[in-house]
C-alpha cells in the first residue's frame, strides 16, 4: 500500500519567495565573490511557483555549493 505525502503547509506565494530570496541575497552581501542582484531576487520569485521552502532553497544553495567547488 503507498503512503501519499501531504503538506500540512501551504507553498509560499510570489511575495513570500521574494521576500526568502532577499533574506539570501542579505545573507551573502558581503560575500565579494557572489553576485546576487535584486533582478535575480525577482527571477527566482517568478519562476518557483509551487516551490515550498525546502526546494527555494536547495535553487539558492546548490548554486553556492557549486562555485564552492570551482577550482
Amino acid at each position: 500500500m503507498s503512503q501519499r505525502f501531504v503538506s500540512l503547509f501551504d507553498d509560499p506565494d510570489r511575495d513570500e519567495r521574494a521576500l526568502y530570496a532577499q533574506y539570501w541575497q542579505d545573507k551573502l552581501k558581503d560575500n565579494k565573490d557572489i553576485s546576487y542582484p535584486d533582478s535575480l531576487v525577482d527571477e527566482v520569485a517568478s519562476s518557483t511557483g509551487k516551490f515550498s521552502f525546502a526546494y527555494l532553497k536547495e535553487v539558492l544553495c546548490v548554486p553556492l555549493l557549486i562555485r564552492a567547488e570551482l577550482p
